[in-house]
């Protein structure tokens, strides 16, 4: 997508995605630092409005500073569900974290749950003003039946999209991979990610720049490689 058109319906899109709510699965082999970087736009940044969020964690670190600024997670406007296996949980160094319950239908109806007290403590909530993330969908994949994860994330959308709110999934996995494929059909759009190692020039210091694409499901658009 080049033409001025084309960027036109991109960008009429997105807005009726944030009016309307979203949900977008978030995929590449990048590092995880690219991972996070998207995370956090996704979430919404300082100054982007009000924003409840739930975070909801399974592998890798938390990094919550990254993904949310301290000031931003107070109680009642931020909640965390960190399932990952054999850690350390963020709020307290000694207790560890519950792991994945036996069912993700569990998991499911503790986020529900989270979504239904924003919403009536706000009383109705504004368009995106609610931000859910689901990092990420791999051990998810790896720990149930491909049947229970597209249930629990059917049951996770459904509220976020209730509630007029903007839910992403993470999948750190090249996004030509056969369970990209079979996960899309439930999401709005999916966005690439990929990393790009610029060489030093003129005595700069080596880099690395992360690059976005969207993908517009329904619309069939897709984006040219943009900078995150």
């Amino acid at each position: 997508m080049t033409t001025e058109t084309g960027a036109g319906a991109f960008a009429q899109a997105l807005a009726a995605m944030k009016r309307q709510g979203s949900s977008l699965l978030v995929v590449g082999s990048a590092c995880g630092r690219s991972h996070l970087s998207a995370c956090r736009r996704l979430l919404g940044e300082d100054g982007d409005g009000e924003r409840r969020r739930v975070v909801v964690l399974t592998d890798g670190p938390p990094e919550l500073d990254v993904r949310v600024p301290s000031g931003d997670r107070e109680e009642g406007e931020f909640e965390l569900f960190d399932r990952r296996p054999a850690t350390r949980s963020v709020a307290a160094a000694t207790t560890a974290s519950p792991g994945l319950p036996p069912t993700l239908g569990t998991l499911e109806a503790e986020v529900r749950g989270t979504i239904d007290e924003f919403d009536a403590a706000a009383d109705g909530l504004e368009s995106a003003e609610l931000r859910v993330c689901i990092d990420s969908l791999r051990p998810l994949l790896e720990g149930y039946d491909e049947d229970d994860v597209v249930s629990f994330l059917d049951g996770v959308i459904d509220a976020t999209l209730d509630a007029n709110g903007m839910c992403h999934a993470h999948l750190p996995v090249d996004p030509d991979n056969g369970v990209v494929e079979r996960l899309k059909p439930l999401f709005d759009a999916t966005i690439e990610l990929r990393e790009l190692h610029i060489p030093s020039e003129n005595g700069e210091t080596p880099r690395t720049a992360t690059e976005q694409r969207w993908h517009l499901h329904e619309e069939d658009i897709s984006t040219d490689w943009l900078p995150l």
